[in-house]
C-alpha cells in the first residue's frame, strides 16, 4: 500500500489518514499479455486487467491456482528450504536413542526448546511467501523469486518473532502433555484428555491469531504488540470464519503431530515442500485480505477496500452483480 515498505497506518479511533503513495511501482515483465496475468519463465507477474479480477476472495483463490500454481510450488520450496533446519532437528530428535535415558520433562524441554529456536528460520520463509501473495493478491505485480526475498528482508524480523513465541507455546504445550504423562493416575483420565485438548485449541487459535497479526504488520504501519491486539480482536470476532480456514492451512502440522512412525511425516514433508507450504499461505493471505476489508478498510483505507477484486476502491460494489 503507502509508505515505502507497502504500509499504511491503523488508527481505528480517528481514521487516520494513509501515509504517501507509493514512490515507486514493481518492475513488470513486458512478456506477459495483462488480459491473462499468468506469468512467464522469469517468474515474473504483470498486473490483470481489472475486467479479468475475480469477484470474490473465495473466487480469487480458484484464480490464482489456474493462473500462477507453478508460483506456489516454487514459494513452496523456497519456504522449505528455510524449514529444514527444523526438519532435520525434528528427524534427529525421532532417531536418536539417548534422549530415552533423561527424564520424560527434560527430554521433552531439549526436544521442543530446540523446535522453538529453529522455527524462527522457518517462519523467514513464510515471510517472504506471505509478502509475494500478498502483492499477487492484491495485483500489483509481482515477481516470485525478487518479492520472496524482498518480504524476507522487509518482513522477517518480525515474522522470527512470531515463529519463536509460536515455537515457546508449542514447547509449553508438549511441558503440560509431559506433566500429564509423568502424573500417571494422580490425575483423572478424562481431565487429563480435556487438558491435552484444550491446550491444542488453544495453541491453533493463537497461531491463526499470530498469522493476522504478520499480515498486519507487513500491510500496515504500528507496533508489534498493537498489531496484536488488533489480530486479536478481529480474529476472535470473526472465528466462525476463520477457523475453517486456519483448520485447513494446518493440516500438514495436524497430520505431522499425530501421526506413528516416520513414512507419513516425511510424506507430509515433501507434500508441503512441492506444494502445501504456498497453499497454506495462500489461504492466509485471502482470509486476511477479506477480514482486514470487513474490519476496516472499508471505512478507513477504500483504496485498499477490495485490493485484487473487480470494483476494487468502491465501498458500494455488489460481488453478487458480477
Amino acid at each position: 500500500m503507502s509508505g515505502h515498505d507497502d504500509k499504511e497506518n491503523i488508527r481505528e479511533d480517528n481514521g487516520g489518514a494513509p501515509a504517501s503513495a507509493e514512490e515507486g511501482e514493481h518492475s513488470l515483465s513486458n512478456d506477459v499479455h495483462p488480459e491473462t496475468g499468468k506469468s512467464d519463465e522469469s517468474g515474473k507477474i504483470e498486473e490483470a486487467q481489472v475486467s479479468s479480477l475475480p469477484a470474490t476472495r473465495y473466487q480469487q483463490l480458484g484464480w490464482v491456482l489456474r493462473r500462477h500454481f507453478f508460483s506456489l510450488v516454487i514459494i513452496s520450496a523456497y519456504t522449505f528450504l528455510f524449514s529444514l533446519p527444523l526438519v532435520a532437528w525434528i528427524l534427529f530428535c525421532t532417531s536418536a536413542t539417548f534422549l530415552s535415558e533423561y527424564p520424560n520433562l527434560y527430554s521433552t524441554l531439549l526436544i521442543y526448546g530446540g523446535v522453538a529456536l529453529l522455527l524462527p528460520i522457518m517462519a523467514l520463509g513464510f515471510a517472504g511467501s506471505a509478502y509475494f501473495l500478498k502483492k499477487l493478491t492484491w495485483n500489483q505485480g509481482a515477481d516470485v523469486r525478487a518479492d520472496f526475498l524482498s518480504g524476507v528482508r522487509k518482513n522477517g524480523r518480525a515474522y522470527a518473532l512470531i515463529g519463536f513465541l509460536i515455537g515457546l507455546l508449542y514447547l509449553l504445550l508438549h511441558l503440560l502433555i509431559a506433566f500429564i504423562d509423568a502424573s500417571g493416575e494422580a490425575i483423572n483420565p478424562y481431565v487429563a484428555s480435556l487438558s491435552i485438548g484444550l491446550g491444542y485449541g488453544f495453541f491453533l487459535l493463537l497461531c491463526s491469531i499470530f498469522c493476522v497479526q504478520g499480515s498486519l504488520l507487513m500491510t500496515y504501519e504500528g507496533g508489534f504488540v498493537s498489531h496484536f491486539l488488533v489480530a486479536l480482536k478481529i480474529g476472535l470476532v470473526n472465528l466462525y470464519k476463520g477457523i475453517w480456514v486456519y483448520l485447513l492451512a494446518f493440516v500438514p502440522f495436524i497430520v505431522f503431530e499425530f501421526a506413528s512412525g516416520l513414512n507419513v511425516p516425511l510424506i507430509v514433508c515433501a507434500l508441503c515442500a512441492v506444494f502445501y507450504f504456498g497453499f497454506a499461505a495462500l489461504l492466509s493471505v485471502l482470509y486476511c485480505n477479506s477480514l482486514f476489508d470487513l474490519a476496516f478498510n472499508r471505512r478507513l483505507y477504500k483504496q485498499a477496500y477490495r485490493r485484487g477484486l473487480l470494483g476494487q476502491g468502491d465501498v458500494n460494489y455488489d460481488p453478487k452483480r458480477k
